[in-house]
This record gives C-alpha cells, structure tokens and sequence, in this order.
C-alpha cells in the first residue's frame, strides 16, 4: 500500500472524492419534488338570492367580516 503515498494517487483520491460529492449533490437536486397550488372554478353560482325589500337588512359576514353585500 505505499504506491497510495505518491502524490498523483492523492490528487486522483481528491479528484474522485469531488466528483462523488457533485453527484450526490446532483442526485439530491433532481429528486427534490416541487410543490404547486392550483385551483379550478367548477362553478360560478349565486347561492344566495335576497328580495329587493329586504336588501338593505341582510349581510352576510364570515369571523366578523362583511362577505358580501348585494347590489
């Protein structure tokens, strides 16, 4: 095991283990999943329809805030 002491042995070892590194690195990369959000309109409805006499009187609210308000 002498001839690992030469110095050209050494710097392939250097070599090697730097290209092993760039690979896992590489192979780390490509299997990272990316996330995404999307969304899809299914539907374009009025689910609430109120008489004109009483339009003034309705409101709709969600944890205190106005949704809504009909024209």
């Amino acid at each position: 095991m002498e001839f690992l002491r030469d110095p050209i042995w050494q710097f392939v070892g250097t070599i090697i283990s730097a290209i092993a590194v760039l690979v896992t690195i590489y192979i780390f990369w490509r299997q990272r999943r990316v996330k995404s959000l999307g969304y899809a309109i299914l539907a374009n409805e009025e689910l609430l329809s109120v008489q004109e006499r009483i339009k003034q009187k309705v409101r709709v609210t969600y944890k205190g805030n106005l949704l809504t308000m009909f024209t």
